[in-house]
Parts: structure tokens; sequence; C-alpha cells
């Protein structure tokens, strides 16, 4: 019997090892930090490397959003950097037929002829309005095109009323397609507005 129980002790000895690893590698899949004791330093590397790439993903997902946060604001801030510029610009194209105090003054008719165009622009980026033949680029013929436009909206809503369902006035669309007015063939520029039979009356405002 006595060499048997040498036996035993060994397997005894085998399966408490085996126990023991098996615990450990239970340990070693739950995390680095359960197992820096336990594990054999082959899998300490492999949980170490795992580590540092968790932390330095992290660390690159924080960045990117940052980066994401940051280039919204900045766009946002151009965005209204160029809608603030066309602003001022086109105030100060029909500050040239009209004192500024009326283009900003909100209740008069001239501040809202400003505000339609100004709304117009920001919707499109094109030409406030130009003729089908102004083909000339230079800022004397569109601001020309401009000051038109404007003034055809001033008479517009002083004739006919803002929100008139009868209004000619059409955003996108040239003024020498508005109803009754009729532009010179050459130039492209207004040569007349026929209104009549519409029931308007009034005066013509500054």
């Amino acid at each position: 019997n006595s060499p048997i129980k040498p036996k035993r002790r060994h397997t005894n000895a085998l399966m408490s090892s085996s126990h023991s690893h098996g615990r450990r590698g239970i340990l070693c899949n739950t995390g680095w930090a359960a197992c820096r004791a336990g594990c054999s330093p082959r899998t300490k590397i492999v949980g170490a490397v795992v580590g540092v790439l968790v932390v330095v993903v992290l660390a690159l997902s924080a960045h990117h959003a940052g980066s994401s946060d940051n280039n919204n604001s900045n766009a946002a801030a151009a965005q209204q950097q160029a809608q603030e510029q066309a602003a001022l610009q086109l105030r100060t194209t029909l500050a040239t037929v009209t004192p500024e105090t009326l283009l900003t003054d909100p209740n008069s008719l001239q501040n809202r002829a400003y505000e339609w165009l100004l709304a117009e622009q920001d919707h499109d980026d094109k030409d406030d309005g130009t003729h089908e033949s102004d083909n000339d680029d230079t800022d004397s013929a569109k601001s020309t095109v401009l000051l038109e436009r404007y003034a055809v909206v001033v008479l517009d809503l002083h004739l006919r009323g803002e929100g008139s369902a009868n209004t000619v006035a059409q955003a996108g669309i040239s003024t020498c397609e508005w109803s009754g007015v009729t532009c010179h063939n050459d130039t492209g520029l207004v040569q007349s507005i026929v209104w009549a039979g519409q029931g308007l009356s009034g005066s013509l405002p500054n």
C-alpha cells in the first residue's frame, strides 16, 4: 500500500495545481489588476499592452470629439461673420440712395425692403436678383441692379402693403420677370413699371 500513497499525493498535487492554474486563468480573464500577483509573466505583458491600448483609444476618442466640437464652433463663427459682412455690404450699398436711419428703422418701408433683400441674399448666395442680361460682373453694375430691385420692393410695399397677396416682389426671380416690370433688352435695366388697373394709389416713397 505504501507505493500507492505517493501516487495519490502526486495526483492530488496535479489536481491542486491544475485547479490553481484554472483559478489563475479566471483571474487573468477578469482584468489586469486582478491577476498582477498570480498571472504568468507573458500574461502580465499582454495585460499591460491591452491596458495601454485602451488608454490610447480613449484618449484619441476624446481628442476626436473635442476636434469635432471645435470645427463646428469655428464653422458657425465663420458663417455668422459672413452673414454680418453681407448685411454690412448690402446696407452700405442701399445707403447711397436712402439715409441709413431709415434703413435701420424697423417701422420704415425702407427697412422692410432691406430686410427682405437680406433674407433673400441669405437664402441664395447668388446675385441679388440680377437680370438675365446682366453679364457685366463689375461692382458698379451689380450695385445698379441691386438698387433697382430695392426701389421696386419699396414701391411694392408702399402701394400694396407688406404681406399682400397681390405683391409682385418674388424672391429668387429676376426683377425683369416681376409682374408689370419691363427691362431694356440691351442693358437689362428696368425701363418701365406698369401696375395699372390694380386699384393702387398713393405717393412715391423716398
